[in-house]
């Protein structure tokens, strides 16, 4: 073996053994083809170390950042990759975050900056929660775009079944160049603040689901509540865009508005609201949520104030729409998001 080594030969060589009774091995060895190491584009590796017990543990681990040390040419992430898919996971386990082999090999040698611990018997429940509008801003996920392929593909595939419907790309709009790129104001709009909110939302939970974290239950907010349908197979996710398409641009062709959160029962609240305001919500026995144009939700405020002063209010003059209901008041559609 150390000839053919040397010899550097790619022929196919057979090797044989022969033992009693007819009790014969024969293998084919071939060099394999030499790979070239791949680049990553994670900017930060996790490396990991497992053992049976705290004295092995700690001899891998010490081992291993001496190892890493003593051979600047590896790549980080294929040592990062070897230690979480190519050994077994024992026990007693640790893991750094680093970003270049000088952290990583000082971490493990030291054991500063480690996390360390033992599972439990059973992994633990784990839900995905997923917001409603108000959440986005600017570049929302722009590192995960640029480093995650899982969540890039995800984000990808939204865009392109977004684009006939809002006639523009959503990518470009989140992660695209200063002109394209939509700055915080402009996100505020619900028919491109919706669907952004939901692709990202879908892409984030298809990647942790790519990492192996599968969760046991899901809630949402709002747009958050069609993520999560979508992903328990409710609907599709060409049908979910779709929908979610379709609800931000309606929303957006309604007039604007505002939204008063009040402390109050719905009975001791609806005298307070005459004219343009309406009741929104009622989200619990004292919490409820009057809706309507700007100045009528300002004045109720006041009027509120000063009527009962002891009443907690907390009011945000959130641009959101309402609508004639049809019977010569005005709705709640659109007042939740």
């Amino acid at each position: 073996m150390a000839r053919l080594a040397a010899s550097r030969l790619a022929a196919p060589l057979g090797v044989s053994a022969f033992g009693v009774s007819g009790t014969n091995a024969h293998v084919v060895l071939e060099e394999p083809p030499e790979v070239a190491p791949e680049g990553s584009l994670r900017p930060t590796q996790v490396i990991t170390v497992s053992a049976r017990s705290e004295a092995a543990l700690e001899a891998a681990r010490r081992a291993l950042g001496e190892h890493i040390a003593a051979h600047p040419e590896l790549p980080l992430a294929d040592v990062a990759f070897t230690q979480q898919v190519g050994r077994r996971a024992f026990a007693h386990r640790a893991a750094v975050a680093c970003r270049d082999r000088e952290t990583a090999a000082d971490a493990l040698v030291s054991g500063r900056g480690l996390i360390s611990g033992r599972p439990g018997a059973a992994a633990p429940p784990v839900a995905f929660m997923f917001p409603g509008q108000g959440a986005q801003y600017p570049g929302m996920g722009i590192d995960l775009f640029e480093t995650e392929p899982v969540f890039r593909a995800s984000m990808l595939h939204s865009a392109a079944i977004l684009k006939p419907l809002l006639s523009r790309d959503l990518c470009a709009l989140l992660y695209g160049d200063a002109e394209e790129r939509l700055g915080a104001d402009a996100l505020q709009a619900t028919e491109v603040a919706q669907p952004a909110l939901f692709a990202v939302g879908y892409a984030l939970a298809r990647l942790w689901r790519s990492w192996g974290v599968e969760p046991q239950m899901m809630i949402g907010h709002s747009v958050g509540e069609f993520v999560a349908a979508c992903l328990a197979g409710v609907f599709s996710h060409e049908d979910a865009l779709a929908l979610i398409a379709a609800r931000g641009r309606l929303m957006q062709e309604m007039p604007p508005g505002a939204m008063l959160a009040v402390r109050l029962p719905e009975a001791e609240l609806a005298p307070l609201l005459d004219g343009p305001l309406a009741l929104a919500a009622v989200n619990g026995p004292t919490l409820c949520v009057a809706a309507g144009p700007d100045d009528a939700v300002a004045e109720a405020r006041r009027a509120a104030y000063g009527a009962r002063r002891h009443v907690p209010l907390a009011a945000y003059l959130a641009r959101v729409p309402y609508a004639d209901d049809g019977q010569g008041g005005r709705g709640a559609r659109g007042a939740i998001r």
